[in-house]
């Protein structure tokens, strides 16, 4: 009956709060308006108008979305050995406490809910070999259910794994899908930025939206996937290098999609950028659209373009948008590592000369020879030595200054190509 779905619907929903969705944020009102979604979510779906005064209870979110700092505290997948044994044998009995609090509406509500806040404070003593900031969110505290190293299937020798054998090492946790949309423009310390980007990996920004991308590959378990909402600078900029290359050598990335500015009237361009957190190989293959000039409010259209995107749909140009298919590995033959959004054939165009007269003038010079007749050469009883000129001594120690200039050249031509190539499609 319509009565019956309604009700299932409303079951359906509250399983999937339950079980499966999380949120941290370090704004307390944004976590308030998280929680209100969420129940009014529930109550559209319970349209039973029979019952409707005997709608159940809506469930206590506090241990879902919770309030801190999501960035500042250590990788969640880095347990000790110790803290590992502790997390497996208490996040079951604290995951089940979390499940009947949810659902509690009596009494018993706040001595649940103190029993889970003090299991928690007990974990995080049993971290003091490897504690985070203080104000931290801890994320293998507060989330330990999804954190917790699961045991391997089967065992060395095939059989189910009962735990009386050996078997592999433990699975890491954490969560399968990341979703977000993170704070662009604000800059963190330098201690904080140091501690995802080393400086041995080169000068990352301090911009916040470029941490929460690293902050979410620690986040996901092996396998999982990644669906960000940013600001399309990561892309080409030098500050995010180290970005880049970390998502190009340590990630498969699906999409990168150019969005148009009306759809969240923000003050910088915005993207969406996709991935799942496994190792490249190299037939991975990356889609990149250009959604950038699509006429005002023609959601139709941009919606379309997303669905065919997803789909893996052919490649078109068109002079309000345009698709584009291109190898992963292509990323790695620019020395800036830019994800470009335009045709494959572009990173043919900027691969860095190897070879001709400025390669050749930082060969080191031959001594000793035994030829004749150079212009470059004194000859002591047939043996010959080679000797520079003033000007060739002055070009090879200019030359790493020519290159400079010459990468200058190749990187202005390739942003020429690039404004050509969208001005060529919106006059075709």
């Amino acid at each position: 009956s319509h009565n019956g779905k309604a009700r299932n619907d409303y079951e359906r929903k509250l399983d999937i709060v339950s079980n499966n969705l999380y949120g941290v944020d370090l704004d307390k009102f944004a976590i308030n308006t998280a929680m209100l979604r969420l129940w009014l979510s529930l109550i559209v779906d319970y349209r039973d108008e029979e019952t409707l005064d005997r709608l159940p209870p809506l469930p206590n979110l506090d241990f879902k979305i919770e309030h801190g700092d999501s960035l500042s505290a250590l990788d969640p997948q880095k347990l000790s050995d110790l803290f590992k044994h502790e997390l497996i044998d208490n996040a079951d009995a604290l995951q089940n406490k979390k499940a009947l609090f949810f659902r509690e509406a009596s009494e018993k509500k706040e001595a649940l809910k103190k029993e889970i806040i003090a299991e928690q404070n007990r974990l995080i003593i049993a971290l003091q070999d490897s504690a985070s900031p203080k104000d931290s969110f801890e994320w293998r505290v507060q989330f330990a259910e999804v954190f917790k190293p699961t045991a391997a299937d089967v065992t060395l020798s095939g059989a189910t794994n009962f735990g009386r054998e050996l078997a592999e090492a433990n699975v890491p946790g954490g969560f399968h899908i990341v979703i977000a949309n993170p704070p662009y423009g604000l800059k963190v310390s330098d201690a904080l930025r140091d501690r995802y980007f080393p400086k041995k990996e080169g000068a990352q920004s301090k911009d916040t939206y470029g941490l929460f991308m690293a902050r979410a590959l620690e986040l996901l378990c092996d396998g999982g996937q990644f669906c960000f909402i940013v600001s399309d600078t990561w892309r080409t900029i030098t500050s995010h290098r180290p970005l880049r290359k970390r998502l190009m050598e340590q990630t498969i990335v699906h999409h990168v999609i150019d969005l148009p500015s009306w759809v969240f009237k923000a003050t910088v361009n915005t993207g969406i950028v996709t991935l799942t957190k496994a190792k490249p190989d190299a037939k991975t293959v990356i889609i990149a659209g250009d959604l950038g000039g699509l006429e005002d409010r023609d959601w139709h259209t941009l919606e379309n373009n997303l669905r065919i995107m997803a789909a893996r749909g052919i490649d078109v140009q068109t002079p309000q948008y345009a698709r584009y298919t291109y190898k992963q590995s292509l990323i790695g033959t620019y020395d800036n590592l830019s994800f470009f959004i335009a045709s494959p054939k572009l990173y043919g165009l900027m691969i860095p000369t190897q070879t001709g007269r400025g390669a050749r003038q930082l060969r080191p010079a031959r001594r000793n020879k035994t030829t004749y007749g150079t212009r470059n050469s004194r000859t002591y009883g047939g043996r010959k030595e080679e000797w520079s000129r003033p000007h060739d001594a002055w070009r090879q120690a200019f030359c790493p200054l020519r290159q400079r200039r010459r990468e200058r050249c190749r990187r202005r031509m390739v942003a020429q190509l690039l404004r050509a190539d969208r001005l060529l499609y919106r006059l075709v």
